[in-house]
């Protein structure tokens, strides 16, 4: 099965669970490729592509017949499926897909299938490699989200060149671009890190500090709460020594929900 479950969106603050769970479930994890195959003889890309639309589709039928009832249009009730359940914020749009998927075949599939085929709100993670080629359809999309990382650098052979992964997809029109480190693969304290390894290989700076904030909120249909520093929106924020995009700057003090959850000058961590 490539399909991990359903994540949690939370605050890394103190306190219970309750207090730092602010959705749930907040996306369905996808593997698509790179690392499935991997596990088992003879479990390729068309099987796992198989695997993925044949899930999606029960899913999907149940959310159908289960809405059909529910509006009165459908006599007898459809069985409750707790396993199936949890996918109906999905066909909603509601909660979003976040697909690890990266070299642009994977890419093309997971926009054509999931965002296409299923009108699911995605979130492509990692879209490294050459998967900016598939820029275009991606842009015909308004709702998808794509958040590159790990690597920032890519080598086409077909160009013989060394290219930057978020430059490439910023010059092919994507301006929904995000960052992630694909932790613990590049460890997750390192973010800003990633957004300056962008820059370095072309991308904008400021746009690389909406990447690792306002950006991802969005792609998780949290903008509401999380994501910029605006009235109404919740008193998270971080203070630096200098732009966090700068890899000589640190960070000195972060505050979650108005409190003060972090100071360097207590005990600096980073």
């Amino acid at each position: 099965n490539n399909m991990s479950g359903f994540g949690t969106i939370m605050k890394t603050s103190e306190g219970t669970v309750a207090e730092s769970v602010i959705k749930a479930p907040g996306s369905l994890k996808i593997a698509q490729a790179g690392n499935p195959e991997r596990y088992f003889y003879g479990v390729g890309r068309s099987f796992m592509n198989f695997n993925t639309r044949q899930t999606l589709r029960k899913a999907k039928d149940y959310h159908l017949a289960r809405t059909e009832w529910e509006e009165g249009r459908l006599e007898v009730e459809p069985a409750f499926n707790l396993n199936w359940e949890e996918f109906r914020p999905l066909f909603r749009r509601e909660t979003v897909a976040s697909v690890h998927t990266q070299i642009y075949q994977v890419l093309m599939t997971t926009v054509k299938m999931v965002a296409g085929e299923f009108n699911i709100r995605t979130v492509l993670d990692h879209s490294t490699f050459d998967a900016w080629k598939v820029a275009p359809l991606v842009n015909a999309d308004e709702s998808i989200y794509t958040i590159n990382g790990p690597r920032q650098l890519h080598y086409d052979r077909t160009q013989r060149r060394l290219m930057g992964n978020a430059a490439r997809w910023w010059q092919g029109g994507v301006r929904k671009l995000g960052i992630n480190t694909d932790s613990p693969v590049v460890p997750q304290e390192e973010l800003t890190y990633q957004a300056s390894m962008a820059c370095y290989y072309g991308w904008k700076p400021y746009e690389a500090l909406k990447g690792i904030t306002k950006i991802p909120a969005e792609a998780l249909m949290m903008e509401h709460r999380l994501g910029s520093i605006s009235v109404g929106l919740d008193a998270d924020f971080c203070l630096w020594t200098g732009d966090p995009i700068d890899p000589r700057s640190s960070c000195e003090m972060t505050v979650i929900d108005g409190e003060v959850t972090y100071e360097a000058s207590e005990k600096r961590v980073f």
